[in-house]
């Protein structure tokens, strides 16, 4: 059994393995990153669980898209997003259309390369967002989150710091934790089915 913790998590998937789909499959990319955001933000709060929502507010809970906003508010590298008060339109028209029916919302349309500026915005008032622009905001974003969990900076958050990604591998055994973990990918392209989480 090989187990990932966050940081490993986010540097082999959210920056190594996504690297790989920039230019390739940007549209893949795009809803990979829609979700890495609410990911982020889950790891930034101290509070926050990775599955169970417990936060409360007032006795109810947190308003929907909470985390993905938290992440725009909190992590340095989505300022130009926050200061243009985008953290709405980017949860609503671009995660949650991603997310639920793998199309962005009409209000916002993707793009590549020189096809249209980032974040610029289009004839009938929708917002342009271009992906090679977002992913560099996202993978520094992803550094900055390794960063602090490097430099002790999440105190109180001790999640960050536990195995969260369990994966079944034959030759290694159940205990055992390790920092190479290139064959976990191997494991799930070998087998879907093999992937899971402990908690």
């Amino acid at each position: 059994m090989a187990f990932l913790t966050p940081k490993e998590f986010i540097q082999q998937f959210y920056i190594d393995e996504l690297e790989k789909l920039i230019g390739e499959h940007n549209y893949m990319a795009m809803i990979i990153m829609s979700v890495g955001i609410e990911f982020l933000g889950r790891c930034e709060h101290p509070d926050a669980k990775w599955f169970k929502d417990t936060l409360q507010q007032g006795g109810k809970k947190k308003e929907e898209g909470y985390y993905f906003k938290y992440a725009i508010e909190k992590i340095k590298a989505f300022d130009y997003y926050r200061s243009k008060g985008l953290k709405f339109k980017l949860y609503k028209y671009l995660r949650c259309g991603l997310v639920h029916t793998s199309l962005p919302s009409p209000d916002v349309t993707l793009s590549s390369k020189g096809e249209k500026p980032h974040l610029e915005v289009n004839e009938n008032g929708s917002i342009n967002i271009q992906v090679e622009e977002f992913h560099k905001e996202f993978k520094k974003a992803c550094k900055q989150v390794i960063s602090k969990i490097e430099n002790n900076k999440y105190v109180g958050n001790s999640k960050m710091y536990q195995p969260i990604l369990q994966v079944p591998h034959p030759k290694i055994d159940q205990s055992t934790t390790t920092p190479d973990n290139t064959f976990i990918t191997e494991s799930i392209k070998r087998n879907p089915d093999a992937s899971g989480t402990n908690f």
